[in-house]
């Protein structure tokens, strides 16, 4: 007696890794971590992807947070578009589960916004003659975070 049957053979992630970058940075086309406590302008969004090894068909699963308090993303995988933008200037702990027929992966980064300094301009009455008090005057349209002038 002969019996056959189909087996679909599927590749489980084994690793999961959160790729963040903003506009104002250039995004390597090599796939690689994110630095821990990177910082980014909250004035644009920040851009996520996730990387694995695994095959991203519908099997798996993402729950992805971005570490506001306000927004996450649970679905799956293929449909995941991963960008956000953060309100406010802070840490932010970006949360990453990654949920496959045979288990779970989680990851975790953490990343920095901080608003820029931004309209930044020096005037000054600059004497003709030598010696004479010159008065320098800075003035800017947005005060960044951590600034010192």
């Amino acid at each position: 007696m002969v019996r056959e049957s189909s087996v679909r053979v599927i590749k489980v992630p084994t690793f999961v890794m959160i790729k963040i970058w903003s506009s104002t940075h250039q995004s390597s086309s090599l796939p690689s971590p994110s630095r821990v406590n990177e910082t980014f302008p909250v004035e644009y969004p920040v851009y996520f992807e996730i990387i694995q090894d695994g095959d991203s068909d519908g099997n798996v699963s993402v729950d992805f947070d971005y570490g506001d308090g306000l927004n996450k993303y649970v679905g799956s995988l293929s449909a995941f578009i991963g960008n956000h933008t953060y309100t406010t200037s802070g840490l932010f702990v970006i949360r990453v589960k990654l949920g496959h027929l045979l288990g779970v992966l989680h990851n975790k980064t953490t990343i920095i916004m901080k608003e820029s300094l931004t309209g930044l301009a020096i005037s000054d009455n600059a004497p003709k003659v030598v010696n004479e008090v010159t008065l320098f005057k800075l003035s800017w349209e947005t005060l960044g975070t951590g600034t010192v002038i």
